[in-house]
């Protein structure tokens, strides 16, 4: 059982690292997740929406890390599936705000199916 009490009073919210507006580099998304880290923020807030599922990659890499006891406590979001981009897509472009070289656009689906399959999917990628 998850003590919320733990928590503390903010958290981090990963939508950044994601790149979001702008791209970020892996290193500097590592540092600032390590920085947050050792401020004592355990509650982190992603969502496979942000930059198609680099960010909770990017969580999940740095917890690997900075939380081998796994006492992060995160959150991510279900309702935007990810499907692949037209062939030939510059993803060097913001698309929905993110400029992120992952291959995917979001899309809103909040079916069953999608529901289970971004749980999943977003559990791999953490």
């Amino acid at each position: 059982m998850v003590d919320f009490g733990t928590m503390g009073p903010l958290g981090f919210g990963a939508a950044s690292i994601g790149n979001l507006y702008r791209a970020v580099a892996d290193g500097d998304a590592a540092a600032t997740l390590r920085t947050a880290w050792d401020a004592g923020l355990r509650y982190i807030d992603t969502a496979p929406h942000y930059g198609f599922g680099l960010s909770e990659k990017r969580v999940g890499d740095a917890l690997a890390d900075l939380d081998p006891q796994a006492r992060a406590i995160v959150s991510t979001k279900v309702g935007r599936r990810l499907d692949p981009v037209a062939p030939g897509t510059d993803l060097s472009v913001a698309r929905q705000a993110f400029v992120t070289p992952e291959p995917f656009e979001s899309v809103f689906d909040y079916s069953y199916d999608a529901v289970m399959r971004s749980y999943d999917d977003s559990r791999i990628r953490l």
